[in-house]
């Protein structure tokens, strides 16, 4: 999908044990892409809201039902 090579390389980094925070992150993007990731992030909202911290992360791919590289991961705040 779009992600693949959409995201800029150097934002890639070796698995780390905890969520790291990126200073910049660069879409390059059609609307139609954007409004995929729209309805991605407000189902991840809406869970968040409803599980609170049991909600830990959530993974773009699986929201599409295809892998993707590199992956979007959104880690919810109030599972730290």
């Amino acid at each position: 999908m779009f992600l693949k090579d959409r995201i800029t390389p150097m934002l890639r980094h070796p698995c780390q044990e905890s969520p790291q925070s990126l200073k910049e992150v660069t879409l390059v993007s059609e609307p139609t892409e954007l409004r995929q990731l729209e309805k991605f992030l407000e189902g991840v909202a809406a869970d968040i809201d409803k599980h609170g911290s049991d909600c830990e992360h959530v993974h773009f791919s699986d929201f599409l039902a295809e892998q993707q590289e590199p992956e979007l991961i959104v880690f919810n705040a109030k599972a730290v």
